[in-house]
């Protein structure tokens, strides 16, 4: 009987150290990790998103300079198209004005 006893007394005290001990830590670090915080981890990601939305910022503006550039690329083009046409017409510049 002594050792059911005591086989019985290890189990409630394993049963309470798990109550007490394990139970709270487990619920400390699943809460840590629902709130994203990572620790260093988990500023490294945010800062590295905060980058990637900058270089994709970036990116956008660029893209739109570069179509600016294009059209005005497009427009000096034609008027070198229109101004050699003209100068076929009309012959050499005289040089005299």
């Amino acid at each position: 009987m002594s050792n059911v006893a005591a086989l019985l007394v290890a189990l409630g005290a394993l049963t309470l150290f798990g109550m007490l001990v394990v139970v709270p830590i487990v619920a400390i670090l699943s809460e840590a990790r629902s709130k994203g915080g990572r620790g260093a981890r988990g500023r490294e990601v945010e800062a590295l998103q905060e980058r990637v939305r900058s270089l994709e910022a970036r990116s956008a503006d660029q893209e739109r300079r570069l179509a600016e550039l294009k059209e005005i690329l497009e427009v000096n083009v034609m008027s070198l198209e229109e101004r050699r046409t003209l100068e076929q017409r009309l012959g050499p510049p005289s040089g005299v004005d």
